[in-house]
């Protein structure tokens, strides 16, 4: 009897080898074809990608941008607003010049904010963290003609980055206190310079487009 059952059991043993060495293959070629396909599947859909856009261009688009470097900013601070979705700010911070919040900058760029009370206003620079993609073409309101993003100051960007002119009431440590605000709550602040009007101000130009814009 025990002659009759070794071979029977040296086949089973070669099965078993057989169907693990399988096992392992497909495990490994399971395991492998992720690691070659996502970084091709994350690059489809860059970040600001609009949604609508074919996918053809969307195909050229990551094949340029592949090329390109990349940068990741971390924020300096954020803003105490009144303002929320329910409670939306107005177009322009100008058009509500009196609404007061603040911008708490965090402990570790303190220092950096020495000297800024010389100036009566601050350019802010700050993310739109609630902007939901971005479209080429857009109509700004008040005005029926299609105009380029970047000719515009539509919070829908490639780049969601934002730029509002506040005026300082008066520093605190490292909170500031402004007017003229026309970002959300908790909005994310990458970055704070002095305005100067002799560098930063052009009042003599642009008459047309504020024209065409109903600004004038």
């Amino acid at each position: 009897m025990r002659d009759t059952h070794r071979p029977k059991a040296a086949t089973y043993v070669v099965y078993l080898i057989i169907a693990s060495a399988l096992t392992s293959v497909l495990f490994h070629s399971s395991r492998a074809q992720p690691r070659e396909i996502m970084p091709n599947i994350l690059r489809e859909t860059p970040p600001g990608q609009n949604d609508s856009v074919p996918s053809e261009k969307v195909e050229n688009h990551v094949a340029m941008a592949n090329d390109r470097p990349s940068f990741v900013f971390e924020p300096v601070g954020f803003f105490h607003s009144p303002y929320s979705p329910e409670n939306r700010p107005p177009r322009q911070g100008r058009l509500a010049p009196d609404v007061s919040a603040t911008i708490e900058i965090y402990p570790e760029f303190e220092e950096g904010l020495e000297g800024i009370e010389d100036f009566d206003y601050i350019i802010v620079l700050f993310v739109f963290d609630r902007s939901q993609g971005w479209r080429a073409k857009i109509n700004p309101p008040g005005t029926t003609k299609a105009r380029g993003v970047f000719a515009s100051r539509s919070p829908n960007r490639p780049c969601p980055i934002g730029l509002s002119v506040l005026r300082l009431e008066k520093r605190e440590g490292r909170v500031l206190h402004v007017k003229g605000i026309d970002a959300f709550d908790q909005t994310p602040v990458l970055d704070i310079k002095p305005y100067i009007s002799r560098i930063d101000a052009f009042p003599d130009e642009n008459h047309k487009a504020e024209k065409n814009l109903g600004l004038k």
